[in-house]
């Protein structure tokens, strides 16, 4: 009987091929399980040729030794092949067996994102062991500005941010840290003295060499921000958003700085105007910089406000494609006395379950991103932004808004006393008041409504007349507010209740137009917890007073802010589509979406 084990390496040459192809079909690991299968099919087939005496008609067309030898260099290639793959599998099946690594997170300033990714790369590399497995996984994220949602983070209550707790901090100045540990109780221990990422870099300010010569700067002067800022009146200014970032926040305190009389208000609008004239500011001082390095030449002249340290850090061409931009050559002002500067303060971040591992290596990656950048020479008088800056940048940035008419209008249907978060709608209803209180300044105007006006009735009651929004009549709002317990009406007479209102504000504001005044944008902000519900009264009937009370031009601009956390009804979302007028916002906690609405656009 034949036996065609005896040119095994011509059958496994025939093999290999074929189980590789199978394998990369289905899953390289395989590949040895399809190797065996195949070696079996082609022995039978084989030893079928072989006991049938098939294989002499081959033998006496060709010679078999040329046919001997090729089965010979197939088979060779083939285990070397196999041996090859056989290999990978293996350091496959090692690195699957790796220990699911610790996680350290890490929450960065918007303008520190790239740099503490950066670092977290080498860091894990640094870190891994040698046969592949990884030692340590972090993840970066990018940090919400300094307010409430930023405490909120050590509140634990990542939830309600969408935000996973951070091991590691990275803000951008010491102020931020100050006021979480101050203002918000955080239920996690915060460590920050003594580890900073680099030395603290004052901010300056940059222009190319054509606009800074229009301008009369050489970089040499000894101006002081105030100076600065009267000389680039009228140019386009380039800075991290004073919205999201510290950084913007810094440069815009350094910029507005001086006299806050309301003598100066049209001087600070100006300037706030200037600084995302042309397009929404970039987060990045990089980014900025390279926004300034690729400005058409010939256009209106552009300066740069970043901290020193990215202007020493930047190389031309690296950041910037665009045509021109490596031989654009900058001036760098930097201002005296009182200079403004980023600290980029390494903050621990401990909380009470966190896992040891973890604790471990993210107070490692804390001292390696201290150790990132060089500290340098301390300067004679180091430049800090402390808390006390930070509040008078965020009032600067208030007061630079165009004034603005606000009345609130609260819900007062008994469904507002549902039970949410440790109180009721109702008093969220009420926090969202408060809050928004303090984005107004002394310029703006306030007033506060309920609707309906009683138990059974359906007319909206004006509560506190609209006024200037100066602490007298934050506080008449602030004592209201403070007694409102209980919702107490039987239904919602919705669009009814704001028709009554915004036509009363426009009256209001058509008379004080007459007068003389020149007020800004005017709203109404409804906080309420489902849509129209007004017995006796036809739905149809009440959306029509409600879209011809919005028609005029003194009409105000409503905000329904629904506060459910469902999202906007379908009737209140219809509304808005037919409406211009008639906005519906999700509530939230930190009150962005109303605040954009309210203060993101002239």
């Amino acid at each position: 009987m034949a036996n065609p084990l005896r040119n095994w390496v011509q059958l496994l040459g025939v093999a290999a091929p074929v189980a590789g192809g199978l394998a990369a079909a289905d899953q390289p690991r395989r590949f040895p399980f399809y190797l065996a299968g195949v070696f079996c099919l082609v022995y039978v087939v084989a030893w079928w040729l072989e006991d049938t005496d098939r294989l002499g008609h081959l033998k006496k067309r060709m010679s078999w030794t040329v046919v001997k030898c090729g089965g010979a260099a197939l088979g060779g290639a083939a285990v070397v092949a196999a041996g090859w793959i056989v290999v990978l599998q293996a350091r496959s099946f090692g690195a699957e067996g790796c220990e699911p690594p610790p996680d350290v997170r890490v929450m960065a300033a918007p303008e520190n994102m790239a740099l503490a990714q950066a670092e977290a790369a080498r860091f894990v590399q640094a870190e891994s062991d040698a046969d592949g497995c990884l030692a340590v996984r972090v993840t970066v994220f990018e940090a919400p500005p300094p307010g409430n949602v930023l405490g909120g983070v050590f509140k634990d209550m990542g939830i309600l941010t969408e935000l996973p707790r951070p091991d590691v901090w990275l803000p951008a100045t010491s102020a931020s840290v100050e006021e979480v540990v101050r203002n918000f109780a955080p239920e996690a221990r915060l460590a920050w003295g003594g580890r900073y990422a680099g030395p603290a870099s004052p901010l300056v300010l940059v222009l190319s060499e054509p606009d800074a010569g229009e301008l009369g700067l050489t970089g040499a002067e000894s101006l002081t921000w105030r100076q600065l800022a009267e000389k680039v009146r009228g140019t386009r200014l380039l800075m991290p958003s004073p919205q999201t970032t510290e950084t913007g926040l810094v440069g815009l305190a350094a910029l507005l700085s001086g006299d806050t009389a309301d003598a100066f208000q049209q001087r600070r609008r100006v300037l706030a105007g200037q600084v995302e004239a042309g397009g929404a500011a970039a987060d990045d001082p990089g980014e900025v910089l390279c926004r300034l390095r690729t400005a058409r030449d010939g256009g209106p002249a552009t300066a740069a406000i970043v901290p020193l340290d990215t202007v020493k850090g930047d190389r031309p061409g690296t950041r910037c494609d665009a045509p021109g931009a490596e031989a654009r050559q900058l001036v760098t002002v930097q201002p005296e006395g009182g200079a403004m500067a980023v600290d980029r303060p390494v903050v621990q971040v401990r909380w009470q379950d966190g896992d040891p591992d973890g604790i471990s290596f993210a107070e490692r990656f804390g001292d390696w991103l201290a150790r990132s950048l060089p500290r340098g020479a301390a300067p004679a008088a180091r430049p800090r932004f402390g808390l006390d800056d930070l509040r008078k940048a965020r009032a600067l940035m208030t007061n630079a808004w165009k004034p603005r008419s606000v009345g609130f209008m609260l819900d007062f249907s008994r469904t507002m006393n549902t039970p949410v978060n440790g109180g009721t709608l109702l008093t969220d209803a009420r926090n969202t008041v408060y809050h928004t209180l303090g984005w107004l300044g002394p310029n703006d105007r306030v007033g506060l409504w309920r609707f309906p006006d009683g138990p059974g009735g359906r007319e909206p009651r004006r509560l506190v007349p609209m006024a200037p929004a100066n602490d007298p009549a934050k506080t008449r709002i602030e004592r209201w507010l403070a007694q409102a317990h209980e919702a107490d009406a039987e239904t919602t007479p919705l669009y009814h209740a704001i028709a009554g209102a915004a036509r009363h504000a426009a009256g209001e504001a058509a008379d004080r137009r007459a007068k003389g005044h020149r007020d800004g944008r005017q709203a109404l902000v409804v906080l309420t917890d489902g849509v129209d519900d007004d017995p006796g009264h036809g739905d149809r009937a009440t959306r029509a007073e409600l879209q011809d009370a919005l028609k005029g031009a003194d009409a105000p601009d409503v905000y329904v802010l629904a506060l459910t956390g469902a999202g906007c009804p379908k009737e209140l979302a219809d509304l808005r589509q037919a409406e211009q007028r008639f906005h519906c916002l999700p509530a939230n906690a930190d009150g962005d979406p109303l605040f954009d609405a309210l203060f993101g656009s002239p």
